[in-house]
């Protein structure tokens, strides 16, 4: 019996070492990849492998010299594969690069049945990364930096999605977008790409793929639009021949753009190719314009006759639409303002601004006709009266010949305790009272329609008064805010309109203007400002800029008014 129980326990020994040693010899380790992300010089390698559970290994890593950097031991679990991590620090292998900038290491594995494998992995440090960037910026040629991009866009990270399809044209625009940082050249190189679908020579070729990719949605947000203008993108996917739209916006004189304006191109292409191919047909016109006017914005687009708006688009389809919509805006405008005022109520229409400008907004041109205004031939005569001094402007000397004038003429006040405030802003309607009593023109029984303007307010009649005239037309929304101050481009518009609507000056004088911020004055002021300056009424600071956002003070209203004459 005792005999049969050794016999039991020696075959089971037996049988355990067989199989113990057959599972060792079967228990290979290969490593299938290496990856790895660093701080500086300290890198942190991803080592892949496959290997039988419960296996030991011992991973090494060492340098081209064989100077070992890392040992570590680890045990794989459960799983026939291992991923582990190893940090090491790269300092005084500087001397080791290789031509490309790389430094060379060997990752080796080794498991307890002493089967082993290893993996030579070239690591770009921040000095190897600024001497590859060094490359790019020193290239010249296209197909040497197409090279480049093939050999390095791994070390960075790049993209080669859509690479392949364009190579030259890629390496092209990264030649023209230099110069490259450690830190920009991935997203010169997605900006590269993109650029080379956007402006492809073939204008049939798709765009849309490239726009919408996620990768590059970070530069592009294509599908935004530009400044509200989302919606319009749809269109241009819709659109079965957008060949006419590239050809426009994608032309090889915007290629080098910001992707802000080439978008803003890109809306306005669409636009013109709307009025070229519906010329025949106005009503598609102005159902698209219609349709996107959120972002168009065109004054009085809404309210005018179809007749009306029928005339400005048949001018509008024999000009060369703009490239971006402030011009487009300035165009539909210079149409809007041919129109006669007045629309049978009797009430003078809103003259453009670019959409929800204020009561000084439009062209002055626009208020020369004068149908449905009470005709004035004249300023009223001064009368004789008693001169008026205030305590409070010195220091405006240039102001205060102007300021006592019109003081002693009633047609401004002070602010009690002989004191006039040269410094304080002047409200919109504060100004309303202040022209239409100094030229004549208030009337009593006009009336408006603004809907913040009641019949109770004290100045009612004053605005009313200069509302009858055509001078002020209120905002988009039908408000006139009379508690905003008025700004000095506001106040240029309104008293410019005023004196043309008198007959005082030719609304056609437009010469050339000097004020260094002349670029900050709003469209629908530019040609009031430019009248009134070169009839030496308004005049700018001591920097030579008229500062036309600016609110307009007592003592400047005087003095303007002043200089016409009064």
């Amino acid at each position: 019996m005792k005999r049969i129980i050794s016999i039991v326990i020696m075959t089971c020994l037996l049988m355990t070492f067989f199989t113990t040693f057959a599972f060792a010899d079967s228990s290979d380790v290969k490593i299938t990849s290496v990856t790895y992300s660093s701080d500086n010089s300290v890198f942190t390698l991803n080592v892949n492998g496959i290997c039988a559970p419960k296996n030991n290994i011992s991973l090494v890593v060492k340098n081209k010299n064989g100077i070992i950097k890392a040992i570590e031991q680890f045990k794989v679990k459960d799983a026939s594969s291992f991923s582990y991590e190893v940090e090491f620090d790269t300092n005084g292998d500087e001397s080791l690069m290789e031509t490309d900038g790389s430094l060379l290491y060997t990752v080796y594995v080794r498991n307890y049945s002493n089967k082993s494998d290893s993996y030579v992995v070239p690591l770009f440090t921040e000095g190897a990364k600024l001497f590859i960037v060094g490359k790019f910026n020193d290239e010249t040629d296209i197909t040497k930096m197409t090279g480049l991009i093939e050999t390095y866009g791994k070390v960075f990270g790049f993209d080669s999605t859509y690479f392949n399809g364009a190579k030259d044209s890629v390496s092209k625009f990264m030649l023209l977008n230099k110069p490259f940082t450690v830190q920009n050249i991935v997203d010169k190189y997605n900006d590269s790409v993109i650029r080379a679908y956007l402006f492809a020579e073939d204008k049939t070729a798709d765009r849309i793929s490239v726009i919408e990719y996620d990768e590059y949605d970070k530069i592009l947000h294509f599908d935004e639009g530009f400044d509200g203008a989302k919606s319009l993108y749809p269109y241009y996917k819709a659109m079965t021949n957008k060949n006419k739209v590239n050809e426009i916006a994608f032309s090889t004189e915007n290629s080098m753009k910001s992707f802000v304006t080439i978008k803003e191109n890109f809306f306005m292409a669409i636009t013109s190719v709307v009025f070229t191919e519906n010329k025949e047909d106005l009503t598609k016109i102005s159902e698209f314009l219609g349709n996107y006017n959120d972002w168009f914005n065109l004054n009085r687009f809404t309210t005018l006759k179809t007749y009306e708006l029928s005339n400005i688009l048949d001018e509008l389809c024999d000009k060369q639409i703009p490239d971006n919509k402030a011009d487009f805006v300035n165009l539909y405008n210079a149409e809007l303002n041919k129109i006669p005022a007045g629309d049978g109520t009797g009430a003078p229409p809103p003259i453009g601004g670019g959409g929800g400008g204020g009561s000084a907004g439009g062209s002055i041109g626009a208020v020369t006709d004068t149908v449905g205004f009470e005709q004035v031939d004249s300023l009223p005569e001064s009368k004789p009266v008693e001169k008026v001094s205030f305590t409070d402007i010195g220091g405006y000397d240039w102001a205060r010949e102007a300021i006592e004038t019109l003081a002693s003429k009633g047609v401004v006040n002070g602010r009690g305790d002989n004191k006039f405030a040269p410094a304080d802003y002047i409200t919109r309607e504060e100004f309303a009272k202040i022209l239409s009593v100094a030229y004549g023109l208030y009337d009593e029984n006009a009336v408006n329609e603004f809907t913040d303007v009641s019949a109770d307010r004290w100045s009612y009649s004053y605005i009313s008064s200069m509302y009858k005239n055509g001078i002020i037309t209120g905002y988009s929304d039908g408000a006139f805010k009379p508690d905003s101050f008025v700004t000095r481009e506001e106040m240029a518009v309104m008293l410019c309109r005023v004196l043309v609507r008198l007959g005082k000056i030719d609304d056609e004088y437009k010469a050339y203007s000097s004020y260094n911020d002349f670029n900050n004055i709003s469209s629908f002021a530019v040609n009031s400002v430019l009248t009134l300056s070169n009839h030496n009424i308004l005049s700018g600071d001591d920097t030579g800029c008229f500062n036309p956002k600016k609110g307009a003070t007592r003592a400047e209203i005087c003095k303007m008014i002043y200089n016409t004459g009064l």
